[in-house]
């Protein structure tokens, strides 16, 4: 809606003031200021839009199938940590067990070595060596033993039991 005022001057000093010599006609006539109204209603109505729904449509599909990818490739790393951790912690089991009986035939080679030496059938030699060898076993079990502690802590974290984010208190 529009409200307004509108004149007839012949010039712009009429604006201002009456200065024309035309008489008043009952209350029509020049350099006299009338109301003005208008209405108007407008209408939009979209009747091509540029296929701007349809790509939005499509842009929320893709938004989708993105998020489902990203869903699946997160399941799939899970799935793999996991398979990861459970293989390398079999063979970490199987690597301790076979160094443990290491360590015992170095053992028995070693109490062997002694026993010979003592009876003067062996050389001095022969013992320092078994006894290496049975050190070098030793700390070779050692070892598989640390490497299957650290693939079954491996493993409970893929399995999501262990929060590697937290930090201990003092």
């Amino acid at each position: 809606a529009n409200l307004g005022y509108g004149t007839q001057s012949n010039n712009i000093a009429g604006l201002f003031q009456t200065n024309s010599n035309i008489s008043d006609a009952g209350g029509v006539g020049p350099d006299k200021w009338y109301p003005a109204t208008s209405f108007g209603i407008s209408l939009n109505v979209p009747i091509f839009n540029g296929l701007q729904r349809n790509y939005q449509l499509q842009q929320s599909k893709l938004s989708l199938l993105k998020i489902e990818n990203g869903f699946n490739s997160l399941k799939n790393g899970i799935d793999l940590e996991v398979s990861q951790g459970k293989i390398t912690y079999e063979n970490a089991l199987k690597s301790l067990d076979v160094q443990k009986r290491n360590t015992t035939l170095a053992e028995n080679v070693a109490r062997v070595t002694k026993i010979k030496y003592q009876q003067g059938v062996g050389t001095n030699l022969e013992v320092v060596d078994a006894e290496s060898a049975l050190r070098t076993a030793q700390i070779n079990y050692y070892s598989a033993m640390y490497d299957a502690i650290v693939s079954r802590v491996d493993l409970i974290r893929a399995y999501g039991k262990i929060n590697t984010l937290t930090t201990p208190q003092n």
